[in-house]
């Protein structure tokens, strides 16, 4: 996947929960956070790969950064 914008990393990640048939709410009780804080990581501005490295552990996925020549 080529990175684009953090909203398309959310968007893959949804995608990755409804291929492995986990909801957000599962999510969150694996991170022992409230669905609603859940929902504050996915929407806020300054969202993270550290961010995202904590949702996909959740979930037993690891995350790879590659670089690559253009």
């Amino acid at each position: 996947m080529k990175y684009q914008s953090k909203e398309q990393l959310i968007i893959e990640f949804k995608k990755l929960l409804l291929e492995n048939q986990i909801n957000q709410r599962e999510v969150a009780q694996r991170l022992n956070i409230t669905p609603q804080a859940l929902t504050k990581i996915l929407n806020k501005q300054n969202f993270s790969f550290e961010d995202m490295q904590k949702l996909l552990s959740a979930i037993n996925y690891q995350m790879l950064i590659d670089f690559i020549p253009r």
